[in-house]
């Protein structure tokens, strides 16, 4: 080292490196939790629970929710938006005024919501036949969500439920949300 020079480029550089490995665990730790939780007190709404874990491990069912109704609320609830989702591409279809463009994208959109509604149902039911009473899985681009009335699910029953999905569709396990209601 030179008289008079503290840190040589060696320094600077390792020391530029352990920032950004610090910066990078940090906003990892910050922006990978997969759900949200709210602050809110009351266990009896939904809309006020945590749906997700954010410290779960991956692939771990979350216990939540109070009820089984859950899942029926929750069913009518996709059920209602998909309704009215396939109503509105139905009217852009038998349109005039619309372009050949627009109907083309709608039918697409039409041919998409109904292979999910027919990959949801045959995944319920080879759910249902590994010995859940009854399940609900709402798939979208990002994931599949899949709630099941359980105190808590053992291992091989999450990898149970998992299995089911991956045989219906390819979707990476970090993406398939596994949500338990009492």
């Amino acid at each position: 080292m030179k008289k008079g020079k503290v840190f040589s480029k060696r320094h600077i550089v390792t020391a530029v490196l352990a920032i950004c490995l610090i910066a990078a665990v940090w906003l990892n730790m910050r922006f990978s939790s997969f759900g949200y939780v709210s602050t809110a007190s009351s266990s009896s709404s939904t809309s006020e629970q945590s749906f997700y874990d954010t410290n779960s491990a991956l692939g771990e069912a979350v216990q939540t929710g109070t009820g089984i109704d859950q899942i029926s609320s929750a069913r009518k609830e996709r059920d209602d938006k998909r309704n009215k989702a396939v109503g509105e591409f139905k009217d852009i279809i038998n349109n005039s005024t619309v372009g050949e463009d627009e109907k083309s994208n709608a039918l697409a959109s039409l041919g998409l919501i109904t292979s999910y509604i027919i990959k949801e149902s045959d995944i319920e039911t080879l759910i249902k036949s590994k010995g859940f009473s009854d399940v609900m899985v709402m798939i979208s681009e990002e994931s599949v969500s899949i709630i099941v009335p359980s105190e808590g699910l053992l291992a091989s029953e999450t990898l149970q439920i998992q299995d089911a999905v991956r045989s219906q569709i390819s979707v990476d396990l970090e993406k398939i949300k596994i949500i338990t209601v009492k």
